[in-house]
């Protein structure tokens, strides 16, 4: 993996699967999963995160073996439809 990997959370995870939602007002959300089975909202529909970015003593000791970024799953995320999805 690189510094590139998908992020989200805190501690930092590894996002395995997401997708990006409008409620019925009108806010964006994108709700994700990690590998290590972790899940969260996040506001909005920018970019997830990058490992590359968070300091070694962040990063989610299941999703990143021996804390560092390049110890994650490799592969990008995969974006899915529908949030229950996730």
């Amino acid at each position: 993996m690189s510094t590139s990997t998908k992020t989200a959370g805190y501690p930092v995870h590894a996002v395995a699967r997401f997708a990006r939602w409008t409620n019925p007002h009108g806010a964006r959300f994108t709700t994700w999963a990690a590998h290590c089975g972790a899940r969260g909202d996040l506001s909005g529909h920018g970019p997830l995160g990058t490992a590359g970015s968070a300091r070694k003593r962040e990063l989610c000791a299941q999703c990143f073996p021996g804390q560092h970024w390049n110890s994650a799953p490799a592969g990008e995320p995969e974006e899915v439809a529908d949030r229950a999805a996730v």
